[in-house]
């Protein structure tokens, strides 16, 4: 599970299903259905009592939400949170389309996921995520992707590249270890970035 950070915004509830499973987040692409800790821990939550104060953004906590979800996969229900957030009146933000894009990738939609990176552009958690994931590509173990993910910023595109090659490879591999570690690191830094935001820090 991701560290506690005490400077996130969260409630005891959101703490609690942030916390649930310890297991989570270890697969690179998930299949079949939603599992049922993700249902019990989710099913009918809405984004308000998952932060300790009033929410400023609307928008950056139904992604918050979204994001959840995509923890605990449930991709389809991440999925409806990031379209319905949409389609609802309120202001859509390149948070939604960035948790869009991982679902897409972690289900194993590789080319829509690479679309989806491509019309976010560039994002403050991606900033994030490349300063986060340095110590990771420095080890001369990883050579070989250090270049192609964080030249010039994050690679979005090449990320998801490495994600559909050490998903075909065993669960020992260090190819596979480095993209599960560095999903991680995209998760805990995009899910950081909308938490703050949802009630305006």
């Amino acid at each position: 599970m991701p560290d506690a950070d005490p400077a996130l915004p969260l409630s005891p509830r959101g703490l609690e299903i942030l916390q649930a499973n310890p297991a989570a987040y270890e697969k690179l692409v998930v299949l079949g259905p939603t599992p049922d800790t993700a249902r019990r821990l989710l099913r009918g939550t809405t984004p308000d009592p998952l932060f300790a104060g009033p929410i400023a953004s609307p928008a950056h906590a139904a992604a918050a939400l979204a994001g959840l979800w995509l923890w605990h996969d449930g991709l389809h229900e991440c999925h409806e949170v990031a379209q319905d957030s949409g389609r609802d009146g309120r202001r859509a933000v390149r948070s939604l389309d960035l948790w869009h894009a991982v679902m897409h990738r972690r289900e194993g939609d590789f080319g829509n996921a690479k679309y989806w990176y491509t019309r976010v552009g560039t994002h403050p958690a991606l900033d994030q995520l490349a300063a986060a994931a340095a110590p990771l590509l420095a080890d001369p173990a990883q050579a070989g992707h250090a270049g192609s993910l964080s030249r010039g910023g994050w690679n979005p595109s090449a990320f998801v590249d490495l994600c559909e090659r050490a998903d075909a490879r065993p669960v020992g591999d260090p190819a596979r270890q480095l993209a599960v570690a560095l999903q991680r690191l995209e998760w805990e830094a995009l899910f950081a970035h909308d938490a703050r935001a949802a009630v305006g820090g």
